[in-house]
């Protein structure tokens, strides 16, 4: 992956899923709010992304946690599911170890969570260094005060917290063998001005010392998201669009009506030569 969004004769669209599996969605659920049905929804959901795919040929990219692809009892561990992803052509990525929130984690966690995630779902499918991308949970941080962009959710203070700032995190993440990093962050100026998400598909990705920095541009595929697909297309931009499988199954912009209804759209301008569904292992 050496150059970064030149510009082409047609925009390239990548879609990520951020697949939590049931540990994800432990530590991202309070007590209260944890449901066992929820994660056999959440596969039953996968499945029926990977048969759509297929039908559509589409390929696409998912972010899994490192715990998932573990050996163990189903449905905490889902080893057969993430080979059958990997083996019908999608990207693998990391979503951490067990989807820890990094602006608290210290960089000896940093670094742990990091490399056993990669490690695990390398062997898990059988090959090494096909896991290239990082995907962090809970999007976090949201943090880049290099880039002026500041997030109270960000809010560990303190030498000790590695995990506040994009900027801290990049050279371990680059250091452990990844080759891109989505990120998710609005500068003071774009909050304080109400830019909204197709504006900001004019915001570029950064080679930050070697790391592929790709901004995050929507998350669902209702008709905000069609919209920032035509945006791409007029302008001939890359997009990232990213869903979580859960959300199929929930009344919000990542619905499975909304996923179908997206998935035709943006394979009718596939097929008009207008866009191309690619993964990010295979930029160059």
């Amino acid at each position: 992956m050496k150059n970064i969004e030149n510009i082409k004769k047609t925009s390239q669209l990548f879609i990520i899923w951020d697949f939590d599996a049931a540990i994800g969605q432990i530590n991202s659920s309070y007590p209260y709010g944890y449901f066992e049905d929820s994660i056999h929804s959440e596969i039953s959901n996968v499945i029926n992304i990977l048969k759509y795919a297929s039908e559509k040929n589409i390929q696409m990219i998912f972010a899994i946690t490192g715990f998932a692809a573990e050996k163990g009892t189903f449905p905490f561990h889902i080893p057969e599911l993430i080979r059958k992803i990997y083996h019908d052509g999608h990207e693998i990525a990391s979503h951490s170890w067990r989807h820890e929130w990094f602006p608290f984690l210290n960089l000896k966690q940093i670094i742990g969570t990091l490399e056993k995630s990669k490690i695990i779902l390398e062997e898990c499918v059988g090959e090494k260094n096909v896991v290239k991308g990082f995907v962090p949970p809970f999007s976090r941080p949201m943090s880049w005060l290099k880039k002026g962009a500041f997030s109270l959710g960000d809010r560990a203070i303190g030498p000790t917290f590695k995990g506040n700032d994009i900027q801290k995190i990049i050279p371990y993440v680059k250091d452990c063998g990844y080759e891109w990093m989505r990120v998710s962050y609005r500068t003071l100026f774009e909050k304080l001005n109400n830019l909204d998400r197709p504006r900001l598909l004019k915001r570029k990705w950064h080679n930050e010392n070697g790391l592929i920095c790709v901004p995050n541009n929507y998350v669902g595929f209702d008709n905000k998201a069609l919209e920032i697909i035509n945006l791409g297309i007029e302008n001939r931009r890359d997009i990232i669009i990213s869903a979580h499988p859960s959300g199929m199954s929930r009344n919000g912009s990542e619905n499975i009506k909304h996923f179908k209804t997206f998935i035709d759209f943006v394979t009718k301008k596939r097929n008009e030569k207008k866009i191309e569904i690619k993964l990010l292992k295979d930029v160059k």
